[in-house]
C-alpha cells in the first residue's frame, strides 16, 4: 500500500497524470507516457528509480528493525535523492531545491 501512495504524491508533485503499473516493467517505462518532454523525461525516469530503492529500503527497515515507515518520510527521501541524484548526472544545470521541489526543470 505504501507503494501507491508514492506513486500518487510523486505524480502529483510531478504534475503528470496517476502512474497505474502492473509489473516493474510498466513502472520503469511510465516516464514515456507522452506528456514530459527532455530532461523533465528523462527526470521522471530517475525519480522512479530513487522510489524504488526508497520504498525497497523502508520495506527493509519495516520488516527487519520493525520501523514504523511513513509515507511522507519516503517521499522526502525520494524527493531530496532524486535532486543529488539529477543535480550531478547534469553538472551544467543550474537547478535549485527550490525549482526542483516545484518540479521546474530548467
Amino acid at each position: 500500500m505504501l507503494g501507491l501512495f508514492q506513486l500518487t504524491k510523486i505524480s502529483r508533485w510531478c504534475r503528470v497524470p496517476p502512474i497505474f503499473a502492473f509489473s516493474t516493467k510498466d513502472l520503469l517505462e511510465s516516464h514515456k507516457n507522452g506528456i514530459l518532454k527532455g530532461k523533465e523525461k528523462e527526470a521522471m525516469h530517475g525519480i522512479i528509480i530513487v522510489a524504488c530503492w526508497c520504498l525497497w529500503l523502508a520495506r527493509n527497515k519495516a520488516k527487519f528493525s520493525d520501523v514504523q515507515v511513513k509515507v511522507d518520510k519516503v517521499f522526502g527521501d525520494v524527493k531530496s535523492l532524486g535532486f543529488l541524484w539529477f543535480k550531478n548526472r547534469y553538472k551544467n544545470n543550474p537547478i535549485t531545491w527550490t525549482d526542483w521541489c516545484k518540479f521546474v526543470i530548467l
